[in-house]
């Protein structure tokens, strides 16, 4: 029977893991067996009192582990760490502000499965948006995009995956570290790991759930966000190596068309076509920045 260690790396959101974790030790596993790894990224172990009151109903082996230093990145490579001291055979990364369904991690090893498990599986996040926020705003916010199950990409994140241990071990691959604090690291390993002939495919099924907080749901969190995404897009687009010259100049073409669509909409007042122009603006600037050694502590 294979064997896979749930991983969950958090920073002082109690309320919020302790719904992730309730849900994770309720998920169906009648052909693998499961342990639940927690890495407090808080060097005062602010979650540790939660951990322990999980532990205490949880019919699986739950392990916690405190890592002093401040970085989501420092996290996820002691998980790695010590998912390799627990032999697993494979690893499954979820965000601690997620609740998974009970079938979540089943469909992610069935489709592992089928490939002999020598592939990385992607799951799907779905996005729970608070009522109150505004329909044009509400669809950039809500993952509406459809992908096939056993459709091939060569990157994913760590909110719904699944990972095969060998390929780590072999590879020796840990996530980067020189930007603690920057968002994209995962986005990042992941797209290494496939340069390095691993495949990574989707599996749609597979379904955790994330609650968008009201501070989120606002033009400036978008914007941010999507100038994040084009600084990570920008290593990404020099990895698959493209040339330096022609991207950047892709992509002012693409900051000044985009304003000025923006501009024009604003005229017409179409509020949705509006943020789309001004968002794809924020990600075309954002690529710019990459290419320049900009990053963004989005975890400061």
């Amino acid at each position: 029977m294979k064997s896979i260690s749930v991983c969950v790396c958090t920073y002082k959101r109690e309320k919020l893991l302790r719904e992730c974790l309730s849900s994770i030790i309720e998920i169906k596993r009648d052909n693998f067996s499961v342990n639940l790894i927690i890495i407090d990224n808080d060097i005062h172990k602010s979650s540790e009192e939660t951990v322990k009151k999980i532990r205490n109903i949880a019919k699986i082996e739950v392990y916690y582990f405190c890592e002093p230093k401040k970085g989501i990145p420092h996290a996820r490579n002691k998980a790695i760490n010590e998912v390799k001291n627990l032999k697993s055979d494979y690893l499954a990364f979820v965000d601690d502000d997620e609740i998974v369904d009970s079938d979540w991690l089943r469909k992610l090893f069935n489709l592992a499965e089928s490939y002999d498990f020598d592939v990385v599986v992607s799951g799907s996040v779905s996005y729970v948006v608070p009522m109150e926020v505004p329909e044009y705003l509400r669809s950039f916010i809500e993952d509406k995009k459809k992908s096939i199950e056993g459709e091939e990409v060569d990157s994913c994140a760590t909110n719904n995956v699944l990972v095969p241990m060998r390929a780590l071990c072999k590879s020796n691959l840990i996530f980067d570290t020189k930007f603690p604090l920057a968002g994209g690291t995962d986005t990042v390993f992941f797209k290494q790991l496939s340069l390095s002939g691993i495949k990574i495919v989707k599996c749609p099924e597979s379904i955790v759930y994330e609650k968008v907080p009201f501070a989120r749901a606002s033009v400036m969190w978008l914007s941010k966000r999507k100038f994040r995404v084009g600084i990570t897009q920008s290593w990404k687009k020099k990895q698959d190596g493209r040339l330096v010259v022609n991207i950047l100049g892709s992509h002012v073409f693409q900051v000044f068309y985009f304003f000025f669509r923006f501009l024009l909409c604003s005229i017409v007042f179409n509020k949705k076509e509006m943020l789309s122009s001004w968002l794809r603006c924020c990600k075309s600037l954002g690529v710019i920045a990459g290419f320049f050694g900009l990053s963004v502590d989005s975890y400061k």
